[in-house]
């Protein structure tokens, strides 16, 4: 039986990162434009109102959930504008599509696992969650460190600290250093760590 291939998801979801216009440890997926690269990124109303469909036409599936419709140019990834889902589960689904993009693969249970990997590291890049935890929290980390910095739902932040109990070592690849870079000369990344420190821990390091 095959296993998912996390190396494959993770390096994809590291590409991601390195190749798009990303200013925030913070980021909405819907911000990117993606056109150039075959994807669209919609509300499920307005792609109903472009194609002439009634929104009945949708209810079939899981409406709050995001999907892929692949047209003959683009794959599409829908999302229910109107819904119940937190602003921070719909980003994640968003991203949890893109993966299956990404990576190649398309529904079944080794192809949702990797998926949900690739998104948990472009929301979450590893590489930059040890420099915070190193240089900022002591080695510590909590779910509420995760869903403060990367504004991720509390059960992402949570499946993302079980990934890392369960791990000894973190990549730290060519890629991975340059992801780092990047993100280190976001000045936002370094006030809002600040600002987080003052009011949640009680010190500045800077």
């Amino acid at each position: 039986m095959s296993k998912p291939n996390f190396e494959m998801a993770q390096n994809s979801a590291t590409n991601f990162l390195l190749s798009h216009n990303i200013k925030s440890l913070a980021f909405n997926p819907k911000d990117l434009n993606l056109v150039s690269e075959g994807i669209i990124i919609d509300t499920i109303e307005n792609y109903a109102k472009l194609t002439n469909q009634p929104i009945t036409c949708f209810i079939g599936r899981n409406i709050d959930d995001c999907y892929v419709i692949k047209s003959q140019d683009y794959s599409i990834i829908l999302y229910r504008e109107n819904s119940t889902v937190s602003e921070e589960h719909r980003t994640f689904g968003i991203v949890h599509e893109l993966g299956h993009i990404y990576c190649g693969s398309s529904d079944g249970q080794i192809q949702e696992i990797e998926a949900n990997f690739f998104a948990a590291q472009v929301l979450m890049p590893e590489i930059v969650i040890y420099y915070v935890m190193y240089h900022y929290l002591n080695n510590k980390l909590d779910y509420t460190n995760l869903m403060d910095m990367f504004n991720v739902s509390f059960d992402a932040a949570n499946k993302r600290i079980a990934t890392f109990s369960r791990k000894n070592f973190w990549n730290s690849s060519r890629n991975d250093k340059l992801l780092l870079s990047k993100f280190s000369k976001i000045n936002r990344m370094i006030v809002h760590m600040n600002t987080y420190l003052l009011y949640n821990i009680g010190y500045l390091t800077i």
